[in-house]
């Protein structure tokens, strides 16, 4: 300051200082940084979340104590974030988080409220106790703000897409290092090996906690809304992905990857190769899969044997195994069967992951449900389309496969099932109305009534049980006729026969055969019931369930008339 400032008022002063302190405030530059935190927990709906009432005090809401509001009982107290400011106004999906890069989660510093970095077209899943990276921005001095970007991905055998406790990671190092030190021989302390599921803090050898969080892990997720409404721990297995793929996976054993083929192998679409894309020898180029990309929605991978586990304490199949994690307490409510991430130093078997991080060929119809798409797929015997007559008519190349348990194709007005190329389709109406077209104008339509004006009117079909007791009646009454007839022929025979009326006889016999030879041409039972395909000696085989009428309408007494495929009312 130079020496004319001392002749100004005090004002003018208090004026300069004011003016050279926010210079100084709009030459602080802009910075960035990154923190750990644990999450405390995840705010997926505020307008639901903050209007929970407590449990201590129904007068209060989740809200309240966030704030730190005067006049809260005990238990709620001292549970106020670190920017309270945000509490009203914070988006959905944001979370509570634990700062621990400055001992903060122990030394008992406030939780801090941090919005999702990601825009929430792509929210990404956490859940309470996990471990998180923040991304921190201070604009020119007025305070950090956080975002959290992503879960912290932990080693091999700690990371798990349902559930992943940072807090084991030095014990399962020990547990890899014994295992790797003893020449693999799964040599491992067995202490060691139950605290590598244990859901609880970091201790040393006398107990001492250790990790980053001064409250025990058991208190968070009691205290954790979305860790008791939302989150549901279950073992999921893990997939591995192709260096060109791109894998999105949830929480709960729900994905889409963007791949290649997965389902036909690889000599297959050698053998199906029109373009010549793929003429490298197997050897060369063993996973070649030219024009082949393929899109894979799945539910529940690997169903066949996860639908098996009991939840026990530890279970092994052919495509995951399981163990049961831990916590302190008594309540063993929050523990869960998890994917065991270090089955093969407990099973002794090197090879006890292969099945589960590869879908095999056989995988592609061991889901709970999948939505598959490919450019070139073995689509009838990937899927096991190859059945009854469908059998040798095996088709390869772009398919779509909607494959579920129970499969449902529903529309609010009409749906069309249609082939381009041979021009047929099924149509089902917004009015009720079934179309069916096999091509070429060859249509059977179904409906409850006619009700198209401008249409001719619509003929039914005929119902099976009637017209086969109509049937049986005609058939009974034929026999009946054609035995009289034939007794009638007898009769004339015999008086034919009388000297009298011998004269006669010769030009009957000629009228006779003339009439039965344009008969048999047309196929009709010859004059007075000679060969007569409805007699007595054939009627009751064909009313029975062997003939061609049947009995009746049961399942064992319908005739060969009936139909073994198409059924209706």
């Amino acid at each position: 300051m130079r020496s004319r400032s001392f002749k100004i008022g005090a004002g003018q002063r208090a004026g300069l200082n004011l003016q050279n302190d926010e210079n100084r405030q709009l030459e602080k530059p802009t910075t960035y940084f990154f923190l750990s935190g644990i999450v405390v927990d995840v705010i997926s709906n505020p307008y639901e979340y903050l209007n929970v009432k407590t449990d201590v005090d129904n007068n209060f809401k989740v809200s309240d104590v966030l704030k730190g509001i005067p006049d809260l009982p005990e238990p709620l107290r001292n549970k106020r974030v670190h920017n309270d400011q945000l509490v009203d106004i914070m988006p959905m999906n944001s979370i509570i988080a634990n700062i621990i890069d400055t001992r903060e989660g122990l030394d008992g510093g406030k939780p801090y409220i941090c919005y999702p970095f990601f825009p929430p077209h792509l929210s990404l899943p956490l859940k309470p106790g996990e471990y998180v990276w923040i991304l921190g921005t201070d604009v020119k001095g007025s305070g950090r703000k956080l975002y959290w970007m992503c879960r912290k991905v932990g080693a091999l055998q700690v990371d798990d897409l349902n559930y992943t406790h940072m807090e084991r990671s030095p014990v399962i190092s020990r547990v890899v290092d014994s295992f790797i030190a003893n020449k693999r021989a799964r040599s491992a302390d067995i202490a060691d090996l139950e605290e590598s599921t244990s859901l609880n803090n970091l201790k040393d050898s006398k107990g001492k906690n250790q990790g980053n969080l001064r409250q025990s892990f058991e208190d968070l997720f009691i205290n954790s809304y979305a860790f008791r409404k939302e989150f549901s721990g279950e073992p999921v297995p893990r997939l591995a992905k192709n260096c060109g793929d791109l894998l999105l996976q949830g929480s709960n054993n729900a994905g889409l990857q963007l791949t290649t083929e997965k389902f036909t192998t690889t000599e297959n679409l050698r053998l199906k190769d029109s373009a010549g894309l793929n003429t490298s020898a197997p050897s060369e180029i063993g996973t070649n899969k030219a024009l082949s990309p393929a899109i894979d929605i799945f539910v529940q991978r690997k169903r066949t044997d996860i639908s098996g586990l009991r939840n026990n304490d530890s279970e092994k199949t052919k495509s995951i195994n399981t163990v049961r994690n831990t916590t302190n307490g008594k309540d063993k409510f929050f523990n869960f069967s998890e994917n065991d991430k270090l089955a093969n130093v407990r099973q002794k078997d090197d090879s006890t992951f292969n099945k589960e991080v590869i879908d095999e060929l056989s995988d592609g119809l061991d889901v709970g449900a999948r939505l598959y798409m490919s450019n070139r797929c073995d689509v009838d015997n990937v899927f096991g389309s190859n059945f009854d007559m469908l059998s040798g008519e095996e088709q390869f190349g772009p398919c779509i496969i909607s494959y579920a348990h129970h499969n449902r194709l529903v529309a609010e007005k009409d749906v069309v099932i249609a082939s381009r190329t041979g021009s047929s389709f099924a149509k089902f109406y917004e009015d009720g109305k079934i179309k069916i077209n096999a091509g070429s104008g060859n249509t059977i339509e179904l409906t409850s009534r006619n009700t198209t004006p401008g249409e001719a009117e619509l003929e039914p079909y005929i119902r099976y049980s009637e017209l086969q007791s109509l049937l049986a009646d005609i058939a009974a009454d034929i026999a009946g006729v054609n035995s009289t007839i034939t007794v009638l022929g007898t009769l004339i025979d015999t008086i034919l026969s009388i000297p009298p009326i011998t004269a006669a006889k010769s030009a009957y016999e000629a009228s006779k055969q003339t009439a039965n030879a344009a008969l048999q041409a047309a196929g009709a039972t010859s004059l007075f019931a000679n060969g007569s395909k409805i007699n007595a000696a054939n009627i009751a085989t064909e009313l029975s369930p062997a003939g061609r009428i049947g009995s009746g309408n049961g399942e064992l007494a319908r005739g060969s008339i009936a139909s073994s495929k198409i059924f209706g009312e």
